[in-house]
């Protein structure tokens, strides 16, 4: 019979060590799980913070600093600039003496404690209540020394001008200026204009103005902001611009010359073939008569005069975009020029007259002379000269009368001809482009707050910004609320929770007063699970043992080598494991798309430093194992000694 029942005892000690070993990991492992203090224990040791900072920060920015920053807006064009810098590592350290300012490594552990602290303690119910104060304003008013000390070192201004504005003005061009002046800008060119009209020192003014505007709202310190821009002096700049690129190209020039000028005149003098005479003009010469009619530095002044019309446009000044150019004078001037190219045609024509031949010829050219027409011939004793005068003063009076019908004395560049040049979203913009210029760019708080809540409930942007500013606090109040609306089942009834499901299973969100104070008493109770191989022992006990002392000695003994078991699997055995595998066990892989994105922090993240923390973190959860495990074994060889040695106090010496 004994025989039966320690055959039945071995099985059951497999069972204990199997339930010890569980247990043991579970008193610990829970433990250390609940306890705040744990953690952030861990993440000191660990040198978390440090690593997160020099480390993990240092390898981002390098990914997004040396591959470039992409920046996608629709004032740049359609296709995204890459903004460079100069000096990579002077724009690294900038960055990061940047956020070090703003949210330094000590104010994030801090902030980190303390928050584990109080909410863990809520989750298992050993406090009713937490609150999470991070002290925003505070690191809201370090914003402003802050961003000025960052573009100092890294030239934000230029950098801005060179890689944001250029393209804009390469932008505006092609919407603005290239149809309908005629004006185009190439790379360099958009850089150096966009110098001019928007300096670097005008941005930096602007972007610090902007900052030391919106700062006291953030930090609790003003009811509201009211950023404003204003651009009225910069157009000025831009016309300047514009001008200056006419002088070099023409641009201007050729459009009004081509657009305006050109076809009126040409017609006009053109028509002097029509008139009396029949004098042939070529094309050559009637180009020459209009460029004499509208010399290129007249029409320049015309190209001015449409910059300097769009401006007062844009500036607000006058509410049309039309611009009207003042022909009296060369009306006047034409009629000059197309009468001396009448009379030197006409003097070409009588001096290249053949002589008459014979009587008959002579006195026909006579007869032309007297009824005012053109001789076929001279001979002598004939005065051309009045014929010349009559002929000159009337084409004179004709090319007068011809100007006058066919050149009006104004040309107007309408606001309609403007806007058919711009059409389409080209024109929406130059609206906006106007009501900006006339305006001034505002953004104030109520303008941030309505594009908040394109995306965000109107309740939750006012809790958070009342959460920076200062005004509120997050604190268990509001995390149940949160809580009560996340399991809350739109679709049943009010105040029904939602049931969730879970691969097979399917369980109803549980109430959270309830859920914390069972999970406290869990973890507080969590070493009454030693009952479990207590009572596997006591069974063990009294299937192998005879008498008391001898079943007391099965159980120690059973204790001692499964206790030892452990102890060496938490100790050598984990330790020359984990050295042996760690790369096997602990290491991961990245997914394609952030190792392309992130590279520098692909090789940090997979590399042996994070394993090194990990492997600390594990070495002291098998380390508090093996503590644990020690102490069994010496409970059980307290237990040998008292059945061996207790028994001996008896025996007579």
């Amino acid at each position: 019979m004994l025989f039966i029942r320690r055959i039945l005892a071995v099985p059951l000690s497999l069972v204990f060590f199997v339930c010890l070993i569980l247990v043991i990991v579970i008193v610990q492992a829970g433990g250390k799980a609940s306890s705040p203090g744990y953690i952030t224990t861990r993440l000191k040791e660990a040198d978390a913070y440090n690593f997160l900072y020099d480390d993990v920060m240092a390898a981002m920015l390098s990914d997004q600093i040396d591959q470039g920053l992409d920046f996608e807006a629709e004032f740049v064009g359609d296709e995204p600039t890459t903004i460079e810098f100069d000096d990579t590592e002077g724009a690294k350290r900038a960055i990061r003496g940047f956020i070090e300012t703003v949210a330094p490594r000590e104010y994030v552990q801090e902030q980190v404690e303390s928050i584990l602290d109080d909410t863990m303690n809520y989750a298992y119910g050993r406090s009713d209540e937490f609150e999470i104060s991070p002290d925003l304003p505070g690191r809201v008013r370090s914003l402003s020394p802050a961003v000025r000390v960052v573009a100092e070192e890294i030239d934000l201004g230029e950098t801005l001008t060179e890689y944001v504005m250029a393209p804009a003005v390469r932008a505006a061009a092609e919407d603005f200026t290239t149809d309908t002046l005629g004006i185009a800008f190439t790379p360099d060119e958009a850089v150096a204009a966009a110098e001019r009209v928007v300096p670097p020192a005008w941005i930096e003014r602007q972007l610090f103005a902007a900052v030391d505007e919106m700062v006291p709202y953030f930090a609790g310190d003003r009811p509201s902001f009211a950023v404003n821009v204003s651009f009225q002096d910069r157009v000025p700049v831009v016309a300047e611009i514009l001008k200056e690129e006419l002088q070099e190209e023409g641009g201007t020039v050729d459009l009004v010359f081509d657009r305006v000028v050109n076809p009126v005149v040409s017609q006009a003098v053109g028509s002097l073939t029509i008139l009396s005479y029949e004098v042939a003009i070529s094309d050559d010469e009637v180009n020459d008569a209009v460029e004499q009619v509208a010399p290129r530095a007249w029409i320049r002044e015309q190209a001015d005069g449409v910059i300097d019309a769009a401006v007062a446009y844009l500036t607000g000044q006058t509410e049309t975009l039309s611009y009207t150019v003042d022909l009296t004078e060369r009306k006047a001037a034409a009629v000059r020029v197309l009468g001396d190219l009448a009379e030197k045609k006409l003097g070409g024509f009588l001096g290249d007259i053949p002589v008459c031949s014979t009587v008959a010829e002579a006195r026909q050219a006579a007869a032309d002379l007297m009824g005012g027409g053109l001789p076929g011939c001279t001979a002598e004793g004939l005065d051309l000269k009045p014929l010349l005068d009559t002929a000159v003063a009337t084409l004179r009076r004709e090319a007068a009368d011809l100007i006058g019908a066919s050149i009006p004395d104004t040309l107007t560049y309408t606001d309609a001809e403007f806007r058919d040049a711009l059409g389409g979203e080209a024109l929406d913009g130059l609206e906006d482009a106007r009501e900006m210029i006339r305006d001034g760019f505002t953004f104030t708080d109520e303008d941030l707050i309505e594009e908040w809540t394109d995306s965000t409930d109107a309740e939750d942007v006012e809790r958070m910004l009342e959460v920076i500013r200062g005004a509120s606090v997050y604190t268990h109040v509001d995390f149940e609320e949160d809580y009560g609306e996340l399991i809350k089942d739109d679709e049943a009834e009010s105040g029904e929770a939602r049931e969730v499901k879970l691969g097979p299973w399917t369980w109803t969100a549980p109430d959270l007063k309830t859920t914390r104070g069972q999970l406290g008493q869990v973890f507080d109770l969590r070493w009454a699970l030693f009952i479990i191989p207590l009572l596997l022992l006591l069974v063990i006990a009294f299937l192998g043992g005879q008498g008391w002392y001898g079943r007391l000695r099965w159980a120690a003994w059973v204790g001692f080598v499964s206790a030892a078991i452990g102890a060496i699997i938490f100790g050598p055995v984990w330790g020359s494991l984990l050295s042996a595998n760690s790369e096997n066990w602990l290491s991961f892989t990245l997914n394609s798309e952030f190792r392309a994105d992130w590279p520098a922090t692909t090789v940090l993240l997979e590399g042996a430093v994070i394993r090194e923390k990990i492997e600390t973190v594990l070495g002291d959860m098998a380390s508090s194992l093996l503590q644990l495990s020690v102490v069994c074994l010496i409970v059980s060889l307290l237990g040998l000694g008292f059945s061996y040695l207790w028994p001996l106090r008896r025996q007579p010496r």
